[in-house]
């Protein structure tokens, strides 16, 4: 069974969040003054299954939020309490083979990553991490394209405007930035901030 081409569901979610504070966690030695975690890999930890890597990474991707390592941005899932966060390493979910974990307190840099939440719950959810595999263009000629054409227009990072957005592709994509990023869904207001916008070029 490939987890990678299933629907992420609610029953998915608890099942992480029931599993992982069974799981034996390492400590990231190396980066104990630096960034403090913990993590398990794959091959190391006897409760964990390469399908289940898989299908973490698989929850986190679908159910966490966008949050920032100084310049870097991950997705992160926290938990009911929201005091742990888990986040994985891997651009493909199907390549996860390693979960850190770290509490919520520990952050890094300006926490400007655009939020990804609706506030309303939609069955499209489930679907969201595997259509963004299939569709999200990720490299290859469709990327180049893509930020041949948006850059031409706005130039290195513009500022932009994603409408119905959620997935965060021109993040991964580094067309711009978190901060130079507005979203609007169909269930969201716009922000202030985007409301005042000008949409022209800086001067």
């Amino acid at each position: 069974m490939n987890r990678a081409t299933e629907r992420v569901t609610a029953g998915d979610l608890t099942w992480w969040l029931e599993l992982a504070p069974r799981l034996g966690w390492n400590f990231a030695k190396t980066y104990a003054q630096s960034a403090p975690h913990s993590y398990v890999v794959r091959g190391r930890t006897p409760d964990l299954t390469g399908e289940d890597y898989v299908r973490a990474g698989a929850v986190i991707r679908t159910f966490g939020q966008p949050g920032k390592f100084y310049d870097t941005t991950n997705i992160y899932l926290t938990s009911t309490d929201g005091s742990i966060k888990w986040w994985t390493m891997d651009a493909v979910v199907a390549n996860t083979d390693l979960i850190n974990q770290a509490t919520t307190d520990r952050v890094y840099g300006v926490q400007n990553a655009p939020g990804t939440r609706s506030g309303h719950w939609s069955v499209y959810y489930e679907i969201a991490t595997e259509y963004d595999r299939l569709h999200s263009p990720v490299d290859g000629d469709e990327k180049t394209g893509l930020m041949k054409m948006l850059v031409g227009h706005g130039g290195d990072a513009p500022m932009t405007l994603d409408i119905g957005c959620g997935t965060g592709a021109l993040l991964d994509l580094g067309i711009t930035t978190a901060i130079r990023l507005f979203r609007k869904s169909r269930k969201q207001r716009m922000s202030c901030r985007t409301e005042r916008m000008s949409f022209k070029r800086d001067s």
